[in-house]
């Protein structure tokens, strides 16, 4: 009998005790965004071109250049705008590297309809690295997919870049372009 009321002490002891730290946070909403979009300090992306370092993505850089697309929830820029012609190369790959090994590669587009690798900042200060249809820049996401099989917005993406590599595209013979 002692023995079962302990058991029924130690339960009702756990289930009066405060909720630790870590169920608080868990419960916490995330702040909302800011009302427009800004460019964090800490943004920095290394390029490197064919094997050589080139100039970083960083905060700077993204201050003075306009970028390609932009609304109330976005700037966009494209690779080439940031980087150079090098990122515009006719079968030339662009490859993003996140902090966690995964690489997304985007190939330059062939033709002005393909989607074209871009550099994004949202109102989060989030950084992402991706495919944007060049018609459509900011595409629905909500309300798209599911159980109502409507697709939404099938193109990759990579948040948190560190590193994009540009590497210019073969011809048949194997010659750089």
């Amino acid at each position: 009998m002692t023995r079962h009321l302990a058991c029924v002490l130690v339960l009702l002891s756990a289930a009066c005790s405060k909720p630790s730290e870590s169920t608080d946070a868990k419960r916490s909403p995330r702040p909302p965004p800011s009302a427009t979009v800004s460019i964090p300090a800490t943004v920095h992306v290394d390029v490197e071109i064919d094997g050589a370092p080139a100039p970083a993505v960083d905060a700077a850089r993204l201050g003075t250049v306009k970028p390609d697309y932009s609304n109330d929830e976005h700037r966009v820029w494209r690779i080439a705008t940031l980087v150079g012609a090098s990122a515009a190369r006719p079968g030339s790959m662009v490859s993003a590297i996140g902090d966690n090994g995964v690489t997304l590669e985007m190939p330059v587009p062939s033709t002005p309809t393909d989607p074209i690798p871009t550099l994004s900042l949202n109102r989060r200060g989030d950084v992402v690295v991706g495919l944007v249809a060049p018609d459509d820049p900011f595409p629905d996401y909500h309300g798209r997919g599911g159980r109502l099989n409507r697709p939404g917005d099938r193109l990759p993406r990579l948040y948190g870049p560190t590193r994009l590599r540009i590497t210019a595209g073969r011809d048949a013979q194997g010659t750089l372009q």
